[in-house]
């Protein structure tokens, strides 16, 4: 988990929570150019387990 300091108090934030809305974002953005629904769930597939393996390592 990263720490940054501003103006001497301490904000943390998850990394896993901002990968999930990059992922979301991602997702949404090829649905948006019509991929096929196959390609949809392949990415939807792959960058779950990816997130799975981030949290749980």
């Amino acid at each position: 988990m990263k720490q940054s300091t501003l103006n001497q108090r301490t904000i943390t934030f998850s990394v896993d929570d901002y990968l999930d809305t990059w992922i979301e974002a991602f997702l949404f953005d090829r649905k948006s150019q019509s991929l096929s629904i196959g390609t949809i769930k392949f990415y939807n597939e792959k960058l779950t387990s990816f997130l799975y393996f981030v949290i749980h390592e």
